[in-house]
């Protein structure tokens, strides 16, 4: 009886985390799509959030770390110039960051910020101090350099996600206050609730059993997924460019352009010789 115990308790255990997750799964695609606890899950959309996140998990637990290494100097130059890019951040007038609540929307945000090299903070709910204090330093470099720092934020429309960019301003301003420099100046972009009405964005009901941010949160939630790609996008561009405007970014990748030439013709003139 004892040996047939053990696998009968692991599968039992495997069983139990099955159901779990599927719990899981369902809770999310009932929030991300607004059905109501009554209506029945498409299977196809259970199966595919299901394969979603297997391959989530899979592509965090498989890495490959090696040592960059070159041949000779003429290979080194020859990298260099592939990869070679000015920074638009560095050569605008202020220092900026774009914050964003939402992990799953950062790729989608990273489309627009990495043209302009400019930083994609994702804080994954209420920043900590440690994600703020990098933040902290930043602004004092800019500061130190003659620059003002903006930080435009992009959140869920929720007792918590509201809050987000006050904490933000309340820990930076008493980081930058300790470090002698100018606290940035932090706007919230989205979501607001003129856009949850220009957009017509679904809603859900907000928790506030034993949720201590809700008691000063009037209506229902909204999450900033819910606003459209396109929508996010521009948002993100907007306000990027009014520190950093598109001709200035063409301008820059000229001059990009013309310096990586320069390095290939470098390279080409390096010796060849591999390193023994």
């Amino acid at each position: 009886m004892q040996k047939l115990a053990r696998p009968v308790v692991g599968k039992l255990a495997i069983g139990i985390k099955k159901l779990i997750a599927a719990a899981n799964i369902g809770f999310r695609l009932r929030r991300r799509w607004n059905i109501q606890k009554h209506q029945r899950l498409p299977q196809v959309m259970v199966g595919a959030e299901a394969a979603n996140a297997a391959r989530r998990r899979a592509d965090e637990s498989r890495r490959r770390r090696i040592t960059q290494t070159y041949d000779s100097v003429a290979d080194a130059l020859e990298h260099t110039a592939r990869f070679y890019r000015r920074s638009a951040l560095q050569q605008a007038g202020d220092y900026i960051e774009i914050w964003c609540e939402k992990d799953a929307l950062a790729g989608l945000m990273w489309q627009v910020t990495s043209v302009y090299d400019v930083p994609l903070m994702v804080s994954r709910g209420m920043p900590s101090l440690t994600f703020l204090h990098g933040t902290a330093q930043e602004t004092h470099k800019a500061f130190a350099a003659g620059k003002s720092t903006f930080i435009y934020q992009f959140g869920d429309h929720d007792p918590s996600g509201v809050l987000i960019p006050q904490t933000i301003q309340r820990r930076l301003d008493e980081m930058c206050e300790q470090l002698g420099c100018e606290p940035p100046t932090i706007e919230r972009v989205a979501l607001t609730e003129d856009m949850i009405a220009t957009y017509n964005l679904p809603t859900r009901p907000t928790k506030r059993e034993g949720n201590r941010h809700a008691a000063g949160f009037a209506g229902n939630s909204v999450e900033l997924d819910a606003l459209p790609p396109r929508a996010l996008r521009d948002l993100v561009q907007e306000v990027i460019e009014d520190h950093i405007s598109e001709h200035e970014l063409k301008v820059l990748r000229v001059a990009e352009e013309s310096e990586r030439e320069q390095l290939k013709i470098f390279a080409r003139q390096a010796p060849q010789t591999e390193a023994r």
